[in-house]
């Protein structure tokens, strides 16, 4: 089988080989896997990221919905209090108003009593 030390250097650089394939096919795997890895989370990333996107564009939308309908309710209780200021201030829209107070009894004066 080995006939000479040529031989046996041959087999030796052959399992060598052998040995240097399957460790650089196994590197391989592992990068390969790191980088699906990394494209995965590099997705995962983008979607999170584009939810996030869809959610504060919701909120602003709703803000500014919010805010025109804040500026109405403002100017709605503006005119609600001018005409409350008016109404207070012009005498003759007050209306007339009945008392309640009981009126003080007049003091009864004692009669004197003359001698006669």
């Amino acid at each position: 089988m080995l006939d000479t030390s040529q031989d046996l250097l041959f087999t030796v650089l052959a399992f060598c080989a052998l040995w240097l394939t399957f460790f650089i096919s196994w590197l391989l795997f592992y990068v390969i896997m790191m980088v699906k890895r990394a494209y995965q989370v590099t997705n995962s990333i983008k979607a999170k990221l584009e939810l996030a996107e869809r959610v504060l564009t919701s909120i602003r939308e709703k803000i500014e919905s919010s805010a025109s309908s804040i500026n109405l309710l403002a100017a709605s209780v503006g005119k609600i209090i001018e005409f409350v200021a008016d109404t207070k201030t012009t005498p003759a829209a007050k209306p007339a108003r009945k008392t309640t107070r009981k009126k003080k009894a007049a003091p009864v004066e004692e009669e004197e009593e003359y001698e006669e």
